[in-house]
């Protein structure tokens, strides 16, 4: 619009300054067919049209600068909100990315060595220097005094004792014995699933640390037990 605007102020004014004396000659012809013009009338509305055109000319010319710079300051408007759009999208993509390694890589909680197997679902770990019992969470291994006690007490030996283990916490941080509460790999093995799948314990849901129940259940109904307990 403002282009528009500026072109018509500067061709008003180019028609101003080309024909100076022709808003005269119709507004007075009357007056001069009667012989009653002025010569130096004439020439003082010449002069005004002459100044008022390059006045004109000048608005146009400023119009036209308005209009560059208000296209210039848009286009960088839009710039930036497409920057802006970018980044969010950017950041927005990062966070998935984010979210979703950690949902695959989630760190253990704690990592150490097994100095000691208690029974079949409870082990001593040295964590930093020092000896912590951890209870398997959604695990209950017969204890040493029952039947299949000791058979469960071994299977554990075999998988965890000397080694590294890395510890993981569902809910609760400790239990009534201030035991910790943790699932437990060794590599790949999930030691709480395996005892279970080998039929050494049962699943037990002990709330609110119920993150694997229904894994442990399956395993649970599937497992031939090696010794009765």
């Amino acid at each position: 619009m403002l282009w528009v605007l500026g072109l018509v102020f500067i061709a008003m004014g180019i028609a101003m300054l080309a024909f100076p004396d022709l808003s005269w000659e119709l507004t007075h012809m009357g007056n001069q067919m009667q012989g009653v013009e002025s010569s130096k009338r004439t020439e003082m509305w010449e002069f005004g049209n002459m100044v008022s055109g390059i006045i004109l000319i000048g608005v146009g010319l400023a119009t036209f600068w308005l209009a560059a710079t208000y296209d210039s300051e848009t286009r960088q408007t839009n710039v930036s909100l497409t920057s802006i759009a970018n980044m969010s999208n950017d950041m927005s993509t990062q966070q998935i990315i984010i979210s979703q390694t950690s949902t695959a890589e989630t760190p253990w909680d704690e990592a150490g060595i097994v100095t000691n197997v208690i029974d079949g679902d409870t082990i001593e770990v040295e964590i930093d220097g020092e000896i912590r019992v951890v209870r398997y969470i959604g695990v209950n291994a017969p204890p040493l005094n029952r039947p299949c006690g000791e058979e469960a007490a071994s299977m554990n030996r075999e998988l965890v004792l000397d080694r590294e283990v890395q510890l993981y916490q569902d809910t609760s941080d400790i239990d009534q014995d201030e035991r910790l509460l943790r699932y437990v790999y060794v590599d790949d093995i999930f030691v709480n699933l395996e005892i279970i799948r080998r039929g050494y314990a049962a699943a037990v849901a002990v709330l609110p640390d119920i993150d694997h129940y229904a894994q442990f259940q399956q395993a649970e109904s599937e497992a031939v037990k090696p010794c009765a307990w």
